[in-house]
């Protein structure tokens, strides 16, 4: 019976040890991961467009994006009035299917995208958006805006 006290007794000292251990580590990766996700970014520190900037890319605009992990290129159009528009097609697959929803500019610069019905990922995202050069534009959520065409051009997707 000692035995059996010994060993429970020093699983309860692994699993606090182990415990504790993980709880110093937690929270500064936790806290990390929260401030660059959460903490108000400026244009001059992260590279981040300013909402006019992004207003001028995308208002009464279509964007095209190319996912190459999911095999899916995308075109949205971000109608002057907070409409949004986005067409979807999987490679291989001749059917594009539609999405409404809005858009709009957070507190802390960031778009906001909501297409509520769509049915496989997050509803609403907001991202900054970051100028890469040659008429590229990466988001810190949702891919790289691949190219930029005035006016609504969802016919356009490839």
């Amino acid at each position: 019976m000692t035995s059996l006290t010994k060993i429970s007794t020093a699983g309860l000292v692994a699993t606090a040890l182990g415990l504790g251990l993980a709880a110093c580590q937690a929270p500064q990766e936790l806290a990390s991961t929260v401030q660059e996700a959460d903490a108000p970014e400026s244009a001059g520190s992260t590279g981040a467009m300013t909402v006019a900037e992004v207003q001028g890319v995308v208002v009464g605009n279509t964007v095209f994006v190319r996912d190459e992990a999911k095999k899916v290129s995308r075109a949205q159009y971000f109608s002057p009035d907070g409409t949004a528009k986005l067409r979807a097609k999987r490679d291989g697959i001749d059917t594009v299917s539609g999405f409404d929803g809005t858009y709009r500019f957070d507190d802390r610069g960031r778009l906001c995208i909501n297409y509520p019905t769509l049915p496989t990922s997050k509803k609403e995202f907001c991202t900054h958006m970051v100028l890469l050069g040659g008429g590229r534009y990466k988001l810190t959520v949702g891919g790289i805006f691949e190219q930029v065409l005035e006016g609504d051009r969802l016919d356009e997707l490839n």
